[in-house]
């Protein structure tokens, strides 16, 4: 088993925070062997109002972003960070750290961060979230990182890009989303006095989105086709999954209706309600789609969370 612990519980005066990386044997009485230590950065925190976006970070880590540890045939793949920004590669038999994407700073213009890592099935590259900050202006889009190299190359996408998935070594899939609507705004008065009244304020947006899954077909690393397989009406796509027969699985969280509409109604008093209670207006649905796009998407199931495929033997 691989994983990591802290060096100390404390931040150090100068900033830095150091983690090892173990291993040990699945037994009882086995003894871990640490085979280096990584800074990282820390510092991260925030939250939301909205359970919809509680489900997303559920399904894949904080804000979206999901923290990184995988071995890998040219040494440990890690994140740098407690936001999942940064990759590097830590070899196991010399416990030194190969930086193959560094965290950018403030001070850089644009601030540039690369996360969402996943390695392709191939094992020779990293697909990448590449994040790009500059003042109130965000872009994001997808990178590819040569494990062997550390060689990078930006790949064109129509949208900007939230999860990525892999099917095959020569496939990705990204999911994004476009807005909608403010369902406040579709409120009769009355109704949006009931919600205000039960947040305790007034000037609250709830966004509604359309989804969409896109496929992109890599020919010698570089993007060839960028295509719509999925759409539909939801608040995000949280996690891909590739299964051995060829298809694509993925987990979807719906928009915030039925949560407002039972607020609005009284159904739902978030003066007594937990957080359960919120989580079961927005359940999650697990998809399978087909690799041939001729297939329909079929339904797996709702409400659960956090899915994994078993990995072909």
């Amino acid at each position: 088993v691989l994983y990591a612990s802290p060096v100390s519980d404390q931040v150090a005066a100068n900033g830095e925070y150091w983690v090892n990386l173990n291993t040990i044997p699945p037994f009882g009485d086995a003894q871990p062997t640490t085979l280096g230590k990584i800074s990282f950065g820390v510092g991260c925190g925030g939250g939301s109002p909205l359970p919809a976006d509680w489900q997303y970070w559920q399904e894949t880590g904080f804000g979206g972003n999901y923290l990184t540890l995988q071995w890998t045939s040219f040494g440990i793949l890690h994140s740098l960070s407690c936001n999942g920004a940064g990759a590097a590669l830590l070899d196991p038999q010399t416990g030194m750290d190969r930086i193959l994407a560094p965290l950018s700073d403030s001070q850089s213009q644009p601030e540039v961060h690369l996360s969402r890592l996943k390695v392709s099935p191939d094992g020779t590259l990293i697909g990448a979230i590449k994040t790009s900050y500059q003042g109130a202006n965000v872009q994001t889009g997808v990178a590819l990182i040569d494990l062997a190299t550390g060689a990078l190359t930006d790949v064109s996408t129509t949208q900007m890009p939230e999860q990525l998935g892999w099917l095959g070594s020569d496939t990705l899939y990204y999911s994004t989303r476009v807005p909608r609507s403010d369902l406040i705004a579709a409120l009769a008065p009355e109704q949006k006095q009931a919600f205000d009244s039960a947040i305790g304020g007034n000037g609250m947006s709830v966004g509604s989105w359309d989804l969409f899954i896109r496929q992109i077909k890599l020919v010698n690393r570089a993007s060839a086709a960028d295509q719509v397989v999925y759409s539909a009406d939801g608040y995000q796509i949280g996690r891909f999954g590739a299964a051995s027969d060829g298809a694509l699985w993925f987990s979807q969280i719906p928009n915030l209706n039925s949560w407002l509409a039972e607020i609005v109604s009284g159904e739902l008093d978030l003066t007594q309600a937990t957080q359960a209670d919120q989580l079961e207006t927005v359940p999650v649905s697990i998809f399978m789609l087909q690799s041939d796009g001729t297939s329909p998407v079929s339904l797996i199931a709702e409400g659960l969370n956090q899915f994994v495929i078993q990995p072909t033997p």
